[in-house]
């Protein structure tokens, strides 16, 4: 969101000063030809000055700004949706107010094609048969940076970067894998990449632009970048960091579940899924698309069964192909309330056919991850 109000700015400043021409001040005549909103800033100045006032370029450009980001901000739902601008958002705003909606229309798509085009660049590197080779920390390849805490360089790291070297660097310091953050410039554009490789051929990676704008993720397998994500960030919970959730036992009393913090015997989901095609290789899943599920229920489901398949399900595959979801599960998902602090989280309720049942309780990490924040063992 920050992007697109910084486009939005910049385009509206712009549009004034045609409007203005050489000089910065804008006459009630040159007012004329502006967008609605932008005239109603402009109005809503003159009315506030004395008669005959000054109008200047600046003042009507941060007004107008303030009227579209006012507009685009009483859209959102929550601190997810403060940090982006959303298809659904821009559509909602063209119908309300169309000159607006044009703008953010025109944000979203300068915005949007721009992280694609360095996301495409991205992906390129990695698809590279060298490219886990030169990740490592070992390699001379980029420049590394000591994002430990306690480091001065940490200080200078994005802070969406830091989570997410954070989470990888939980590897290393439980002295099971390795993880390291390298600047590197790829197509002439400088990128930031953490990796994290276990002892095993198992790791991932994460991209991020230079300002910290997440860009790509995904899961290595021996030296081949497995493929991007569904959703960034998802291969955090893949494998061995998995585990890294928080665990609790589950009760089986209401008032001690209430006590707890944990949902109780009449929590009723929003939705629940019953069946899908869970593909996965030795180390975690490849691809599960749950149909007829949308946001954010879709990426719930996804990271409940990334969560599960080394917890269970990696246990009941016959053989390569697909694990049938219906024949092991039924995941419910909705929301839930913790009265101990008011805490709200999103629920995916793992229950399981046999005694291995799971509750991820989800909040939305401050870059947007989906991440699980405890997880609740059932049986």
């Amino acid at each position: 969101m920050l992007d697109a109000e910084g486009w939005i700015e910049a385009e509206v400043r712009s549009q004034i000063q045609r409007a203005a021409g050489s000089n910065q001040l804008l006459s009630l005549d040159e007012t004329g030809g502006l967008p609605s909103f932008m005239r109603i800033a402009a109005d809503e100045l003159r009315a506030d000055k004395p008669p005959h006032a000054r109008v200047y370029v600046e003042e009507v450009a941060a007004r107008s700004t303030a009227r579209v980001v006012h507009a685009l901000r009483a859209l959102q739902t929550s601190e997810r949706d403060a940090q982006f601008l959303s298809q659904a958002e821009v559509r909602a705003l063209e119908r309300s107010e169309p000159d607006m909606g044009s703008l953010a229309r025109r944000a979203y798509e300068a915005i949007r094609g721009s992280d694609e085009s360095l996301a495409d660049a991205a992906l390129s590197f990695l698809g590279r048969p060298d490219a886990r080779g030169l990740l490592y920390g070992f390699s001379d390849f980029g420049t590394r940076i000591d994002a430990r805490p306690g480091q001065p360089a940490r200080e200078c790291v994005a802070p969406a970067v830091l989570e997410g070297f954070d989470h990888a660097f939980q590897a290393e310091a439980q002295d099971w894998g390795s993880a390291v953050l390298k600047r590197i410039d790829v197509e002439g554009q400088f990128m930031l990449f953490v990796h994290v490789s276990t002892d095993g051929d198992d790791g991932h990676v994460e991209v991020y632009t230079d300002e910290g704008v997440p860009l790509v993720s995904g899961r290595m397998l021996v030296e081949s970048f497995v493929g991007p994500d569904p959703y960034f960030g998802l291969s955090r919970w893949a494998g061995g960091l998995s585990y890294s959730v928080p665990s609790e036992e589950g009760f089986s009393e209401d008032p001690e579940r209430r006590a707890a913090g944990q949902i109780l015997s009449s929590w009723t989901p929003v939705v629940s899924l019953g069946e899908g095609r869970i593909e996965h290789d030795r180390i975690a899943v490849v691809r599960f698309e749950p149909a007829g599920l949308e946001a954010p229920y879709a990426e719930v489901a996804r990271t409940v069964v990334e969560l599960m398949y080394p917890r269970s399900l990696q246990y009941r595959a016959e053989g390569p192909g697909p694990i049938p979801l219906e024949r092991n599960a039924e995941i419910q998902m909705g929301r839930h309330v913790d009265p101990r602090n008011a805490e709200d989280y999103i629920v995916g309720a793992y229950r399981d056919i046999d005694d291995d049942s799971y509750v991820f309780y989800f909040q939305r990490s401050p870059s947007g991850v989906l991440t699980p924040r405890r997880a609740q063992y059932d049986n």
